[in-house]
């Protein structure tokens, strides 16, 4: 807990703690009060839920918990690319889409976002790897934008279109504002924006899909052209 509330400290110090990023600093020092006064210690990188909320929290040795957009996107990723065969493909199977679960997780992650440099993104407020907080990772920048894609096209919903293409800035902006690190040929996308000669095939797989996902169920050009 000290931990946690110590990392908020630095980003009212640093001026970082903007408006947008209260609702998840503020959380994280709750879901932190909450996890303690159970009374068991948590293993390292274990996940935590907290009765319906879609916000996932993974626990750091030394740091307590914190919010985990990679994890949390995910989960309602898999969901949404359900409603995605089952309503828009026409696909049928055993799994049956939860269309009132994924619109309420997506609503619920979206409001977790924050203005970054002039787009949204989802960030990690705990130091990890070398890496201050806020940082954003390629990867998990992805999940939440192929989430947003899926759902927005499965359920008409054209607000997660919208907050998806904002949050391709992550893709243009150079690291570590963005996850952009330009390489001989090319352009790779950092998973670790702070740590930008990493290379983590997982998460330029994942980055690359995300981007396809959103130009083909959006046909976003800026998207397409990112991929």
């Amino acid at each position: 807990m000290a931990a946690s509330l110590r990392t908020v400290e630095d980003l009212a110090a640093q001026r970082l703690l903007t408006t947008d990023r209260m609702r998840a600093a503020f959380l994280t020092l709750r879901r932190n009060a909450q996890i303690w006064q159970r009374g068991t210690v948590p293993v390292a990188r274990e996940r935590f839920v907290f009765g319906r909320d879609p916000a996932v929290f993974q626990y750091f040795p030394g740091r307590g918990l914190a919010f985990h957009p990679l994890a949390s996107f995910g989960r309602v990723n898999a969901r949404a690319r359900i409603c995605l065969q089952r309503i828009v493909e026409r696909m049928r199977g055993a799994e049956r889409c939860r269309a009132r679960s994924v619109r309420r997780a997506l609503d619920r992650l979206a409001a977790l976002a924050v203005r970054r440099n002039g787009f949204t993104a989802w960030e990690y407020l705990v130091p990890f790897g070398g890496g201050r907080p806020p940082w954003i990772s390629a990867m998990a920048q992805a999940t939440a934008i192929q989430a947003l894609a899926r759902g927005a096209k499965a359920l008409r919903v054209r607000r997660w279109r919208s907050i998806a293409e904002h949050a391709l800035g992550a893709f243009e902006q150079a690291a570590p504002t963005g996850v952009r690190v330009a390489i001989p040929g090319g352009t790779y996308y950092a998973m670790y924006p702070f740590a930008p000669t990493l290379r983590i095939l997982n998460g330029s797989l994942q980055s690359l899909l995300g981007l396809y996902d959103h130009a083909a169920l959006s046909g976003s050009t800026r998207a397409r052209q990112l991929f």
